[in-house]
């Protein structure tokens, strides 16, 4: 599998196991030898037969796959320690088998878990590359997801006067030719871009109120709105700076993200799918055994004290 695929994978799965793994008491293999009448032998192996095996022991070969992703290639010398750590591996999970540990249920639950979670990491692996967008599917995704992104924005100053009249005779001002910033220095009532000479930099539309963005589509850049407009902060004296349509990311920018999102959830509905059609049975845990407090000592017989 390609390694996107396990990044992938590790992301929606988030260590869960989903699909159930097998029992390697349903799967034991019967020895025969060193074992009492009716003692079944456990064995924590499947039948693999790799084509060019890391190494062989007593018959039974060791894949390359075997070796952690992390340590392929490795520095010099590694694979060599790798290697030998897998057939130490193999020798343990030999002398395991003839000791007949998986009858014990502690050990044969720890193999079970194992199993149940490679099982499932290859099941989930397999669905999501046999599930795959196409181009036509990512591109509708993406023609839905990036139309709410395009955006009108402003660039804009304003001046917050407490009625209309003083609005309208800082209008009559700045067209005799005061100089904007310097008068919304003097005389606007809002505190967080008087400063600035009541600059507001880029506002989008949709957070602009309705009346300033109504006003600032009929401007061109660089012009001033000829009446004041009522907001909630009072009346108000906008001059359109600048404009601008903010488009969303490119396609091909964001394509491989799409089909992922789109993997993530075909493989989510697939999980629900499989949910609905089990039976999953979810006992409620057993208490625990509270352990009995110690007795407390009987009361002594007060001693009679003799006269």
């Amino acid at each position: 599998m390609m390694r996107h695929t396990a990044t992938l994978i590790a992301a929606i799965c988030a260590g869960a196991v989903f699909l159930q793994g097998c029992n390697p008491a349903d799967d034991a293999s019967n020895s025969g030898s060193g074992t009492s009448p009716g003692t079944t032998r456990a064995s924590a192996r499947l039948d693999v037969k790799p084509a060019d095996p890391l190494a062989t022991v007593n018959g039974r070969p060791i894949p390359r796959s075997a070796i952690p992703q992390q340590h392929r290639p490795g520095p010099p010398g590694a694979s060599d320690k790798m290697r030998d750590e897998l057939v130490q591996r193999e020798l343990l999970r030999q002398e395991a088998e003839k000791l007949n540990l998986l009858a014990d249920p502690e050990v044969a639950e720890k193999v079970d878990n194992a199993l149940r979670m490679a099982v499932s990491q290859a099941a989930a692996e397999y669905y999501v590359e046999h599930g795959k967008a196409t181009d036509e599917e990512i591109r509708k995704e993406y023609e839905e997801k990036s139309a709410p992104l395009k955006k009108t924005e402003y660039k804009l100053r304003h001046i917050v006067l407490a009625s209309e009249a003083a609005a309208r005779d800082a209008i009559a001002r700045l067209r005799k030719g005061e100089k904007f910033e310097e008068l919304a220095k003097k005389l606007s009532t809002d505190t967080a871009s008087k400063a600035q000479g009541g600059e507001l930099g880029w506002q989008s539309q949709e957070k602009l109120a309705a009346p300033v963005s109504t006003a600032l589509a009929g401007l061109k850049n660089g012009e001033l709105a000829p009446a004041p407009v009522q907001t909630a902060a009072g009346w108000e004296v906008i001059q359109r700076e600048d404009f601008r349509e903010k488009q969303p990311p490119a396609f091909e920018q964001v394509k491989d993200q799409i089909a992922r999102g789109l993997q993530v959830k075909r493989f989510q509905q697939h999980i629900e799918t499989l949910k609905a059609a089990a039976k999953i049975e979810m006992p409620a845990p057993q208490p625990r055994a509270v352990p009995p407090s110690p007795a407390s000592p009987a009361p002594s017989a007060p001693q009679q004290v003799k006269p």
